[in-house]
């Protein structure tokens, strides 16, 4: 009985959404303005990183970067199909692409930094790319 009244409502409801010969087809996923900002470290902020390891097969240091977007689908490369507004993260550390993600915490890899150069002032950026490796922002 109540497989059929759920069968039942369903029907209505497709029946009630009606279809159109005039519906236009519209870009899945976000359409808004897209937006990306880094969250966290704030800018300018002093990031302990910790003496780098000895054991040259241990984890490399990484300091996490946390970041915001907005009207964008993060998604890992090659599988953002029919989006337009879809693509993964690619982070640069001193204008040197560094580490690419498609979630919403991307690690900046010290391990390709000398260690003398890993203490200091540097540039973190983030970008977004679509599969084809073009930046949507």
């Amino acid at each position: 009985m109540v497989a059929r009244l759920a069968l039942v409502l369903a029907a209505g409801l497709a029946g009630a959404a009606g279809c159109s010969d005039e519906e236009t087809a519209s870009a899945p996923g976000p359409t808004g303005t897209p937006d990306i900002t880094i969250v966290g470290p704030k800018d300018g902020a002093c990031v302990a990183i910790g003496a780098p390891p000895d054991d040259p097969s241990a984890d490399e240091p990484t300091i996490a970067i946390q970041v915001g977007v907005s009207q964008l689908l993060l998604r890992p490369p090659g599988t953002c199909g029919a989006y337009t507004q879809c693509g993964h993260l690619e982070l640069s550390l001193d204008g040197k692409k560094n580490n690419a993600g498609s979630g919403r915490v991307i690690d900046v890899r010290l391990g390709a930094l000398d260690p003398e150069e890993r203490y200091g002032e540097h540039t973190i950026t983030v970008a977004v790319v679509n599969d084809t490796g073009e930046p949507i922002l």
